[in-house]
């Protein structure tokens, strides 16, 4: 056996995952009897007929790659791709393997071609129209993008869990585009209950719980999310008690303050560490922040008093437990200080009034 031909065989099958044909063999200069004598030799193995691997090689598409090989046997992987890479196409199984997306099943190659091909071989064979962003290069081979591979699923039936179940890998690993794929998804929705590619995949990621619902809930739920909406409500706060500096609130303000005193006894009161008068407080200012009360000019005595029970409970031993959250240990301190400058008017109706707008005693 001459090294000229071991090494031809060997340059050969090095840009074609360790494949090679007989055809390409042969416009190479070696006989179809010389690769009889390599098989011999142990240096190649026959795949199937007319398709010899070295034996080095552990593609673990080789299945996949020979089948492509098989369809075009006597031009090489480099010259069928820069020439027409939309001809024929690892798709549907395939190309999902080939992305590492999902768990399909996909011991029978797939492949699309853009002509009428006959064979005997073991594969599937698809002629859908492609166009030239449809397809990429996945390790040299010609494969239907990961958004064209999701939408030729949906297209051929498969089951819509194991589809989310894919869609969910490619957007982990960061090979899958929603916006895209959103788009390609409204060319096949009408092969399922939902009206439109946006409805469709927004469906198809709560099944694997990665709608915009499903994660907000999740978020929500994770320490990170609650730090999150921690901070969203101390900067909203620090807007919302500017405000109380005002002798009258505003209906805004009076709404701001149901809200915040829902949100409040909700997060907080089941926190054990409260101390009672701490936990009275919050408790009167979330019963008494009736949209009745706050729409008055002034407010009502259980408001007024509430509010100064507040200021008088906040006491900075309150405010230095550690079990306090971030959120809650400033919303205390801010209500402490803004509740600070104002005074409880006696009368038949006790009200809060505006510390600075309050008369003053003239000095004797």
């Amino acid at each position: 056996m001459s090294s000229e031909v071991l090494a031809t065989v060997s340059e050969l099958a090095a840009a074609q995952w360790g494949l090679l044909t007989t055809q390409q063999a042969v416009a190479h200069g070696v006989s179809r009897m010389q690769l009889v004598r390599l098989v011999d030799a142990g240096l190649l193995e026959r795949v199937e007929q007319g398709i010899y691997t070295m034996v080095s090689s552990t593609d673990r598409f080789q299945a996949l790659h020979a089948a492509w090989l098989s369809l075009d046997p006597g031009r090489t992987v480099e010259e069928r791709i820069s020439e027409s890479r939309e001809a024929i196409v690892a798709s549907h199984t395939s190309a999902a393997a080939l992305h590492a997306m999902g768990d399909l099943l996909n011991h029978v190659p797939e492949l699309n071609t853009n002509r009428r091909k006959q064979t005997v071989r073991s594969m599937r064979l698809h002629r859908l129209p492609l166009i030239p962003e449809d397809v990429v290069l996945v390790d040299a081979l010609p494969t239907t993008t990961p958004e064209r591979t999701i939408a030729d699923l949906i297209q051929s039936g498969h089951d819509l869990t194991h589809v989310a179940d894919a869609i969910k890998d490619g957007h982990i690993s960061g090979v899958l585009d929603l916006a895209k794929l959103r788009e390609k998804l409204d060319t096949v929705a009408y092969r399922t209950p939902y009206g439109d590619g946006s409805e469709l995949l927004e469906n198809l990621l709560d099944l694997v719980g990665l709608s915009t619902a499903a994660l907000a809930t999740a978020t929500a739920r994770s320490p990170v999310g609650q730090l999150i909406a921690a901070t969203a409500i101390q900067q909203y706060q620090e807007g919302l008690f500017d405000q109380l500096s005002t002798s009258v609130l505003s209906s805004g303000m009076a709404e701001a303050i149901k809200q915040l005193a829902s949100s409040a006894s909700m997060a907080n009161l089941a926190n054990p560490t409260l101390t009672n008068g701490m936990a009275e407080a919050i408790k009167q200012l979330a019963s008494s922040a009736s949209m009745a009360n706050l729409a008055n000019p002034t407010l009502t005595n259980g408001m007024a008093e509430t509010i100064k029970q507040l200021a008088s409970s906040a006491s900075m031993a309150n405010l230095a437990n550690p079990t306090l959250t971030n959120g809650m240990a400033e919303t205390i301190k801010q209500l402490g200080e803004a509740s600070r400058r104002y005074t409880v008017k006696d009368g038949p109706r006790k009200s809060l009034q505006n510390t600075k707008d309050a008369p003053r005693e003239e000095a004797s």
